[in-house]
């Protein structure tokens, strides 16, 4: 754990941490919004025109929707277009996997986990969540099709009562609440075959 949080005063760095030429550098710099997508380890694919599609999505509604069938890269092309829009933005950007809940009850702790480290996060409720949620971020619910209840439930809750915050799911089935827009990433063409 790298931050504690200190009652009445706020969070405090732990460990032993030293200024670097490089860390000078980039604190004289404007401050990069805070994040914890994984960096990309490849480009994405034949996917520039739906990841335009998926930032001007974003650009234009609080809630967005990527569906499309098992496998087809969902994730990497919502991962890629949170980061473009976040940078773009100026906002944080925070990817919550939901596919490692187990139950629906769970949806709540698994936002808190990510967002607001060094609470417990099994007894954060919905309401509580949404509450304490005021900065400009871009949430990236990834995977919520077995818990898409809750989640459509919480998702209401945070987008009714932050207006800073934008939500990025990705699953195969939507939310289907108020104000969601939903985009079904079609499958990849099949490359020409080359003349021999």
């Amino acid at each position: 754990m790298l931050l504690e949080t200190t009652y009445g005063r706020g969070y405090r760095l732990l460990g032993d941490w030293a200024a670097s030429a490089e860390g000078a550098n980039a604190a004289a710099s404007p401050a990069a919004p805070l994040t914890n997508l994984p960096l990309p380890i490849s480009r994405l694919v034949a996917r520039e025109e739906a990841l335009g599609q998926v930032v001007r999505l974003l650009a234009g509604h609080r809630l967005v929707t990527l569906t499309g069938s098992p496998g087809i890269g969902k994730t990497c092309l919502a991962i890629e277009a949170a980061r473009h829009y976040a940078q773009e933005a100026g906002l944080a950007a925070f990817l919550v996997d939901l596919t490692t809940v187990a139950e629906p009850r769970q949806v709540p702790g698994a936002l808190a986990e990510v967002l607001l480290p060094g609470g417990e996060p099994r007894v954060w409720q919905a309401k509580q969540l949404a509450e304490a949620l005021t900065n400009r971020t871009l949430l990236l619910l990834d995977g919520c099709e077995h818990v898409v209840a809750e989640t459509a439930r919480l998702v209401h809750l945070i987008v009714t009562r932050c207006a800073g915050i934008r939500v990025l799911m990705t699953g195969r089935d939507t939310l289907r609440i108020d104000g969601e827009q939903v985009w079904r990433l079609p499958a990849l063409e099949p490359r020409p075959a080359r003349s021999r």
